[in-house]
């Protein structure tokens, strides 16, 4: 009868980590967007600065200043993004251990 009940505690554990590694596969998954999200704004800057002969700073500045800001908002998005996924990560490992 006592090694039923083992079998059963330990068949908790096993699925609580399953569900835990499935959540750290969620947060590994933002954080790939977080990235993209920085690659995407390089590229689009990239391809403005290539392009950028054909136009005088100042005629364009209205169009630079909001692609500024839009860029710093995304940046912070992105940042918010990985670290928050980090952090999850981190805790999520902990309660891993703690299980084991």
């Amino acid at each position: 009868m006592e090694k039923n009940y083992r079998g059963d505690e330990d068949s908790v554990a096993v699925d609580e980590i399953l569900s835990l590694l499935q959540n750290k596969r969620t947060a590994l998954k933002t954080i790939r967007i977080g990235i993209a999200t920085i690659v995407a704004q390089t590229s689009l800057m990239g391809l403005l600065i290539a392009t950028s002969k054909y136009h005088e700073i100042f005629q364009v500045m209205h169009w630079m200043i909001s692609l500024v800001a839009l860029n710093v908002i995304l940046l912070g998005f992105a940042i918010y993004l990985i670290v928050g996924s980090l952090m999850h990560i981190f805790r999520l490992d902990k309660k891993i251990l703690k299980l084991k």
